[in-house]
Parts: structure tokens; sequence; C-alpha cells
């Protein structure tokens, strides 16, 4: 295998051809495994191609522009397998952190969002494109409130057509808006300096909504089939599974009195809620789904915004339509 490092500093530390015994698997898929071992994080690609290449020096890009990037250390290329070495960041994403924290635990967001919205306006303001920008990308140490771009593939420096898609990188606080009401969203695009960001946020709310409905037909039977990111088959029973890929407990959730048949209409219902992002007491957050005796078991949600900005959202989702 064949092997570049991103300095001769990294080169001493890992060595001419490192190895990493004892890695402990994280995640994988038929083509790509990421693994463990020591303070490394091993993602190997299996497929064709340059891709981990491309990857290694879209990091070396975003280094040079003063952008927090996880540091790529050293790429290795094989006739049947690449491998990339990156160094790990004591974080976690800031899905998995605004979940915890500030949806499930309640906490107040106000700092967090003022330091995000100052990490996004700086990559926005960057002149890059990053085509896979969202919240399980970017890395967040609460200790030191820093943040880190994370499997940056496909990064490069903005071209004439980029300008058409910004739309893409611009969307990300959308995934923080369950718990925010409508004032505050719009003052999240001003703090990025976002043209017209009450007219950016309506479009926003519909371009979700038309993207989750083209989607439905597809979640709907990922649900059902207990698809492990959003179900967990146990016999007759459909368990919810929380953002953080938990199993929702059955003791933190109540029978739902429902019109009898209609269970698993409305266990769907409450999911397509979930994704919308939509928190209402109408739509509290679905725990299970007996299917044999059909009883739907729900838990509350913590609606933490105007009920008026509640019904604009279920509006704008076209819940009603389902």
């Amino acid at each position: 295998m064949n092997w570049q490092f991103a300095s001769a500093a990294v080169k001493e530390e890992l060595g001419r051809n490192p190895e990493f015994p004892g890695g402990v698997e994280v995640k994988s898929n038929p083509v790509r495994t990421v693994y463990r071992s020591g303070g490394y994080f091993i993602k190997e690609d299996r497929r064709k191609g340059n891709r981990l290449r491309r990857e290694f020096e879209s990091a070396q890009l975003l280094q040079k522009l003063g952008l927090p990037v996880v540091e790529s250390l050293a790429l290795g290329e094989g006739d049947e397998k690449s491998l990339l070495v990156t160094r790990a960041f004591p974080g976690e994403s800031v899905g998995d952190y605004y979940y915890k924290t500030f949806i499930r635990d309640g906490a107040d967001p106000e700092t967090f969002l003022n330091e995000f919205t100052a990490f996004v306006r700086k990559v926005l303001e960057s002149k890059i494109f990053h085509p896979d920008f969202h919240a399980g990308n970017i890395l967040y140490r609460p200790d030191t409130k820093e943040f880190a771009l994370v499997d940056v593939y496909g990064v490069r420096k903005r071209n004439f057509f980029d300008r058409f898609r910004m739309y893409r990188m611009r969307r990300i606080p959308m995934e923080l808006r369950a718990i925010l009401g409508n004032g505050r969203m719009i003052e999240l695009f001003r703090g990025l300096q976002i043209p017209h960001p009450r007219r950016f946020w309506h479009d926003a709310l519909r371009r979700e909504a038309d993207y989750l409905r083209k989607e439905w037909p597809k979640r709907k039977r990922q649900i059902l089939s207990g698809y492990p990111k959003f179900t967990v088959r146990e016999g007759d029973m459909l368990r919810a599974v929380d953002p953080l890929r938990r199993v929702i407990p059955l003791e933190e959730g109540e029978v739902l009195d429902i019109e009898e048949g209609k269970a698993e209409d409305w266990f769907l219902r409450l999911f397509y809620a979930r994704l919308a992002l939509v928190a209402s007491p109408l739509f509290p957050e679905p725990v299970a789904f007996d299917c044999a005796a059909n009883i739907l078991y729900v838990k509350a949600v913590k609606e933490r915004i105007p009920v008026r900005d509640v019904i604009d959202r279920l509006r704008i989702s076209g819940i009603h339509k389902l």
C-alpha cells in the first residue's frame, strides 16, 4: 500500500507503514468500514476510484483556509482498498448534542445557538462549497466550545454554478427548528447574513416539507419494516428508535386512546410529524405500535414554541393530507 502523509511529523508519528492493531468497528456497510484504534479513526473504502483521496485533499484545503476540520493524517492506497486516517476529535455530532441537551433534556439552547451561528457564518463566508453540510457532519466539543467539520468528501472552492446550490448549505439551521419559534429561526438566518431571512425561512419550510412528502413512501416502508434508523421489531411490537438510535422504553410512554383500527395510521402520522420537526401536543412522540393488539404507545412532547407557529408548520408540512 502506498502512503501519503499530511506532514513529516505525522509520518514520524505513524511510521512509514502504519498499522492499527485492535481496532474497534464504529460503523460499516458493504463498501466501507470505519473503526477506531487508540486516538485514531480509520476509514476503509473498498470501491474503485479515488473517493478517500478527494476527502483527504478536501481536508487539506479546509486547513489552508483556516476552517476547523478533523485532522486528516494519512492516506493509504492499494489495489483492493484505500484507507484514510484521521485524529479522533473529543466531541460528538452537533445533531446528537442538540437533541440530547436541548430537545430531550430541555436546556436553554441560546448560548449554543450563538456559538453555532458564528461557526456556520464563517463556513458560509469562506467561499467553499460543502455538498453534505449538515448537523451530523459537524462535531462539537462542549468543554472548549469548539466545532470541527468531518466527512468532507467533495468539499471544494465554490464555483459559479455552486451559487445556485447554496440552499444545501444555508439550510443547516432548519435541522434545529423543532424547539425554536418562527421569530428565533428568522433571527438565526439573519445572524448568518442570509438575504431576506424571513422570506428564506418560509421558503425553506416549504422546501423541507416538499422533500419529506417525496421521501415519505420510502420512509413509511422503512418504519413498518423495522429499519434500524426508525424502529426495531420485537415480535408483534414495533418499537420506535429516537434520533440517537436508542429504543424508547415502553415505560416512557402511555397508551393513546384512539379510534379502533387506526393505531397504525397514527403511528405513521406521529413519525411524519417527528421527521418534519413539528413539536405539538397534537402529535406526541411515537414510542411503540403493537401490531397484533392494534395499540399505540406515545409520550408527550415538551412544547417549546408558540401555538400559532406550530399551527403554521402543521399546515405547511402537509400532515393533514396523509
